[in-house]
């Protein structure tokens, strides 16, 4: 049987690609049915191998092109990295990992931002500015930072952007780009250092050194860790040498890089080869997965994008899911079946209890993953006979309630009943009946009743409405978002007329604390609602320092702000509470990213970090608390207090304002002990 193969393209092309026909031409001498398809003004093909070619105008409509990738049948490079690598905000992700990057600044959309300041700061006074979302380097312009503000302006009233210095050696030696396909090092070809408006200058291709080949293996090692993706086809890796000789990566490109076949003759033939394998390996007939956006829950580190919520049920293809709201999570459902879809970590949450999903599957059922089209697994929860399907990063989680009544009560509480107890069955048993009941297609904006959809902020999943741009906060979200924590006295506020998202009970409004900025939020669960554009005039109020001798809320907003936004992995690193060396990253259980003392041992995490690590969440409360020794990384002047772990007896520190917790030296263990023998 004759497979075809869509090479996904644009028109009209704003460069030549000059591997276009020869790879059609390679691929139809294969006995494949190659053919070039506009995504713009055409459907995803269904049934055909899909590999993103020449799309290079996705920048103009990322959402619409996520969405487009999103429905199309086989995907190479799977969507998971499409997703991730569309926003080079990855590149802070490499740097956590360890991977030498070019030092990198993310500045986020609507926050103003002092380039000269910043610069000053870092020693910069070359730089380039361009767009975080962006190909062909359009946007991208060399500057000296007191002629570049008004560039950068620009660029984030339309979306985010980067700052990075210029590397001398692009104009001495140029960049190397180092072609992988189907895992292995090809050639290199190296190009002159280009900004928008340059003429693309590339060289012939030639072998690729040692050097190279490591230092591209090694960060595309950590973009399949990151993304779950073991499907990557094809990618580039474009390096450049610092001052000191270090290798550093400039931009992953892995979803339509330019891949220079032509130019090496041999890689046209191996690429020819690859993709007729990965054809071969399609199923007879591959079915197109439902419409969906890129969603919440689904992508990965340090990607802001926004997109809806729209998957549909694994089960009733033709069923959209429906949000449903539960002991602060927002799943999705089944109107039809009842069936409940977990992204990665919700089922923890709701449960109150960890456990991996790593025995072998039960069976396959057909049914596809509703965020990436995988295929699902069949597995049973571990320690019960409750079954459900997985993923294929074995994370995201679907819990088939094919069960009413009775009898899904008995299941329930025969099953994880029997791990977490009855509290934690009946909440479930309440989810399945709410979801069985759910017929509304999203919930509804508080305060017009409009669609909310998926929004991503500082790491945080929010919800944003398509129609008045209001945002909801789930309890700790906007802490986490502004950089500060500080308790709203809402009983003291007036009834704002809108009802709690998470537990119904009516808002009151209040200023943020030391602020003129009015929010609406629940006496009860500590959810907040901000209007319109409350969030950027809470930022901006947040942002400016004074210049006291004491910190005030502002200077350690602003100053936490600089850290996580302005200076993250260029400034000095955090130091240690304990001995006041340099924190080193490093990751622990279930690769949560955490910071690590070389001298005492001792681990910092950030807010949410820990409970992520252990895989429970326990609210800590600080009532009580002693005061410790010690400062926090992340707050100027902000001493740390000292509290048991809840359930453990284990003593940890933990920040009034900003909630990371600091484990001395053995705490971790000690934790993991409790959790696992609790548990």
């Amino acid at each position: 049987m004759t497979r075809d193969v869509a090479l996904v393209t644009c028109r009209p092309l704003p460069d030549p690609d000059e591997d276009e026909e020869a790879l059609l031409a390679a691929l139809a001498a294969r006995g494949l049915a190659p053919r070039l398809v506009v995504w713009h003004e055409e459907p995803p093909p269904r049934g055909a191998l899909t590999l993103l070619r020449s799309p290079w105008d996705y920048a103009r409509d990322r959402d619409g092109f996520l969405a487009w990738c999103a429905r199309a049948s086989a995907l190479a490079n799977p969507l998971a990295t499409v997703r991730w690598s569309t926003h080079k905000g990855y590149l802070l992700d490499l740097a956590a990992a360890g991977v030498p990057i070019v030092p990198t600044v993310l500045l986020r959309r609507g926050k103003g931002a002092g380039l000269a300041a910043a610069c000053a700061a870092l020693g910069w006074d070359d730089v380039v500015v361009k767009p975080a979302v962006g190909a062909g380097s359009r946007g991208a312009r060399r500057l000296a930072p007191a002629d570049g503000q008004g560039h950068l302006d620009a660029l984030l009233a339309r979306g985010d952007a980067l700052v990075q210095p210029w590397q001398a050696s692009l104009a001495a030696e140029g960049e190397r780009d180092v072609v992988v396909l189907a895992g292995e090092p090809s050639h290199v070809v190296v190009k002159a250092g280009r900004l928008d408006g340059d003429p693309f200058v590339a060289s012939p291709a030639r072998a690729v050194e040692p050097a190279e080949a490591a230092a591209a293996l090694r960060a595309l090692a950590v973009a399949r860790a990151i993304t779950g993706d073991e499907g990557l086809l094809y990618g580039r890796v474009d390096l450049a040498r610092d001052a000191g000789g270090t290798l550093r990566v400039v931009e992953l490109e892995l979803v339509e890089p330019a891949l220079f076949l032509v130019r090496h003759p041999p890689a046209l033939a191996a690429f020819a080869d690859a993709i007729a394998a990965r054809a071969a390996a399609l199923p007879a007939e591959e079915a197109a997965p439902a419409p969906r956006s890129s969603g919440r829950g689904s992508a990965a580190p340090h990607d802001p994008g926004e997109g809806t919520l729209g998957a549909r049920c694994p089960r009733c293809p033709e069923e959209p899911l429906a949000l449903v709201r539960r002991a602060g999570q927002v799943i999705e459902a089944c109107g039809a079946c009842g069936g409940l879809w977990f992204d990665p970590g919700e089922l923890t949450a709701l449960l109150g209890v960890h456990r991996p999903l790593d025995a072998q599957p039960v069976a396959r059922r057909g049914l596809r993953c509703p965020r990436c089209a995988g295929d699902l697994e069949e597995v049973l929860f571990p320690g019960t006979a409750g079954g459900g399907e997985r993923g294929p990063p074995r994370q995201g989680l679907r819990r088939l309630a094919e069960a009413s009544g009775a009898a899904g009560e008995a299941a329930w509480d025969g099953g994880l009943g029997q791990v977490v107890g009855a509290a934690a069955s009946r909440r479930a048993l309440e989810l399945v009946t709410e979801a069985e009941e759910a017929r509304r297609p999203r919930v509804a904006c508080p305060r017009c009743g409009g669609r909310l959809v998926g929004f991503r902020r500082e790491g945080q999943a929010l919800e944003r409405c398509e129609g008045c741009r209001g945002l909801w906060f789930d309890p700790g979200e906007l802490s986490a978002v502004v950089g500060v924590h500080r308790k709203l006295d809402l009983e003291a506020g007036r009834p704002a007329g809108l009802t709690c998202l998470a537990c119904g009970a009516a808002l009151r409004t209040t200023a943020f604390p030391g602020t003129e900025v009015e929010l609406s939020g629940c006496p009860a669960c500590q959810g907040v609602w901000l209007d319109g554009d409350r969030l950027e005039a809470l930022a901006a109020a947040l942002r400016p320092l004074t210049g006291d001798a004491a910190p005030t809320l502002q200077e350690r907003a602003a100053a936490l702000a600089v850290e996580r936004d302005v200076l993250l992995d260029v400034a000095r690193a955090p130091s240690c509470p304990a001995c006041a060396i340099d924190l080193e990253p490093g990751t622990v259980a279930r690769g949560v990213k955490n910071e690590r003392c070389p001298g005492c041992e001792g681990r910092w995490f950030d807010a949410g970090q820990l409970s992520l690590a252990l895989g429970v969440v326990r609210k800590v409360s600080l009532k009580g608390a002693s005061p410790a020794d010690a400062r926090c990384p992340r707050c100027p002047d902000q001493a740390l207090v000292a509290v048991d772990y809840p359930g453990t007896g284990v003593a940890h520190q933990v920040c009034p304002d900003c909630r990371g917790a600091w484990l001395p030296s053995g705490a971790w263990d000690g934790l993991t002990a409790a959790i696992g023998g609790a548990g």
